[in-house]
């Protein structure tokens, strides 16, 4: 079982992958002071977010918020094999620490990423996964790739290539001062570069707008079954308002639907009542 966690008052919220499923919790943290009252108290209730027709989405987006996708960096990937990890880890990755995942072949070996941020009006945006295009056909179906693609102590996602992995690193490398610069100094969302030699860039980290623990990755397959598509995923934006087209993976229908039944008060979720948020 893989968990990250994040405690907030007094709920702890997290992404947990056990069984085969990834999905999120959120339930009082274990060291909460029990209550005084004798009588067991009235259950909680908690808000679920719904589109239009009052389907609920697997995870509330915030009041007024957008979810949006945009290019984040072209990918470069010589021998088609990539490498997911903790961003805080691609200045001093090494070859065979990670198993690699070997991507379609597309012309010039030059993949599209792109990041998916939700967008707010009252705080800073944030992106919450990475998708690499590996085929320009239209995604039919969403499946779990790897119940847990990366772990990370830095609240930061990373792709890079094994040609990186495999070059000698220092601590003083110029990756690790143009990490340092844009996501530490400048504080930004994202880093890309080309450090593998080869031209193009290799070697992206991102934040991944949730925190530390371990998050999955998710193929997109097309009408052919092809996979087409690779998402890195936080799994703390709405599945369905990030990627509009293909059937979405099953642990997402299946929080929906158990969210759906919690608002016609069919069943509770954690023991807590379901509310639609206004």
């Amino acid at each position: 079982m893989t968990t990250g966690l994040r405690l907030a008052a007094g709920i702890l919220v997290g992404v947990i992958a056990v069984s085969g499923a990834v999905f999120v919790i959120a339930k009082r943290a274990d060291d909460d002071p029990a209550p005084a009252a004798t009588t067991p108290p009235s259950p909680t209730t908690f808000a679920v977010t719904v589109d239009g027709s009052g389907r609920p989405y697997d995870v509330p987006l915030p009041s007024g918020a957008k979810v949006e996708r945009r290019r984040l960096a072209v990918l470069h990937a010589p021998s088609r094999k990539v490498i997911f990890l903790g961003g805080e880890a691609v200045p001093y990755v090494k070859a065979g620490e990670y198993e690699p995942v070997t991507l379609a072949e597309r012309p010039g070996r030059t993949y599209p990423v792109d990041a998916i941020w939700v967008d707010t009006r009252n705080s800073y945006d944030n992106i919450v996964g990475v998708v690499i295009v590996e085929r320009d056909t239209p995604v039919r179906r969403w499946r779990q790739l790897e119940r847990v693609a990366y772990g990370t102590d830095g609240g930061l996602g990373g792709i890079t290539t094994v040609e990186w992995a495999a070059k000698e690193k220092s601590l003083d490398s110029e990756v690790q001062r143009r990490w340092e610069e844009e996501l530490v100094d400048k504080g930004r969302q994202s880093f890309a570069i080309d450090a593998d030699g080869v031209e193009g860039i290799d070697t992206i980290a991102f934040a991944n707008g949730f925190g530390d623990g371990g998050f999955p990755s998710i193929a997109g397959y097309d009408a052919q079954g092809r996979r087409s598509a690779i998402v890195l995923w936080t799994i703390v934006a709405p599945w369905r308002l990030a990627f509009r087209e293909g059937e979405p993976p099953p642990q997402v229908t299946a929080r929906e639907s158990a969210l759906g039944a919690c608002l016609t008060g069919r069943r509770t979720i954690g023991g807590a009542r379901c509310r639609a948020a206004r």
